[in-house]
């Protein structure tokens, strides 16, 4: 089974990536990295545009293979509503 590490960044700013977990395939620790982003979530989702919060996937080199991120998007007064 191939090795990878996860990295974060939160509001507290950044953990690198320091241990290596087993999973079957890239899919299967993205998959992994999803969960850690919706319990990062919980904690506090990210209040400005400019900081989002992510899990970063590394291969067993500690290259970056993925990432999975969550940013908030604040769009004020644009438009007129639409009404069916």
């Amino acid at each position: 089974m191939p090795g990878f590490a996860f990295g974060t960044k939160d509001a507290d700013g950044p953990s690198p990536a320091d241990r290596m977990f087993d999973f079957s395939g890239l899919e299967a620790a993205i998959d992994e990295a999803k969960k850690v982003l919706a319990e990062m979530a919980l904690d506090g989702i990210p209040t400005k545009q400019d900081q989002p919060i992510w899990v970063e996937i590394f291969d067993a080199e500690f290259n970056r293979v993925a990432k999975v991120a969550l940013q908030i998007s604040i769009e004020i007064g644009s438009g007129r509503a639409e009404h069916s």
